[in-house]
């Protein structure tokens, strides 16, 4: 586990790498399980595909003289960017049970017995939390016309845009929204709340008109 890397006993680097690779070694195959394998490793879309191209991409978004919790945040952000953060939960999850999770501290990442390690799990994502990561609005500021744009497409979406004294000035009904360019020239320059009614739930988000 996590703590195992305060243990003089474990070599360095190779020993305290050995719990970093038994970490991913246990994320490949929750990964595997969930997606399936796919033994082409270039074009496959299996859980191996999956997890190692989130790690690769978390090379890319760590820090430099990265620690343990560097590392961890880096394939949740990767995971975030690519895949809307669909596999946040599972990625916690795996993470957790070596000893790596919400609680834990890196100390320094260039002090090797400084660890602390934790076994809980953030809480999950409200429904509110992945609607926020599902419609993207832009571009903010605007000089009028807006366009939201959902990773999936929804149903039964209802929009409006209020000014801060409360008042509706654009209302719209969607039977199914993926894309949706909305005109905002009519709005003086300032701050408007758009609202974002769906099933799943609601968005708000400040929109800026600045001609």
């Amino acid at each position: 586990t996590y703590a195992s890397t305060n243990n003089a006993q474990f070599s360095r680097p190779h020993g305290v790498g050995s719990v970093w690779a038994t970490m991913l070694w246990d994320l490949t195959w929750r990964f595997i399980d969930d997606y399936g394998f796919d033994p082409d490793v270039y074009n496959g879309t299996g859980g191996n595909n999956i997890v190692m191209q989130l790690v690769m991409d978390g090379l890319k978004l760590q820090p430099c003289s990265p620690g343990f919790v560097d590392g961890r945040d880096a394939i949740l952000l990767a995971d975030s960017i690519s895949n809307n953060g669909v596999n946040r939960d599972r990625i916690w999850e795996v993470f957790a049970a070596r000893g790596l999770g919400a609680s834990a501290l890196q100390g320094s990442s260039d002090d090797r017995f400084d660890q602390t390690e934790a076994f809980d799990v953030p809480a999950p994502l409200s429904v509110n939390d992945v609607l926020a990561n599902q419609i993207k609005v832009f571009p903010n500021p605007s000089t009028g016309l807006i366009t939201l744009s959902s990773l999936e497409v929804l149903t039964d979406v209802s929009v409006s845009v209020v000014d801060l004294n409360g008042r509706v000035l654009l209302q719209t009904e969607e039977k199914s929204l993926s894309v949706l360019k909305l005109d905002l020239s009519f709005l003086s320059n300032g701050v408007y709340l758009l609202n974002i009614n769906t099933p799943l739930g609601n968005q708000a988000t400040k929109v800026i008109i600045n001609k």
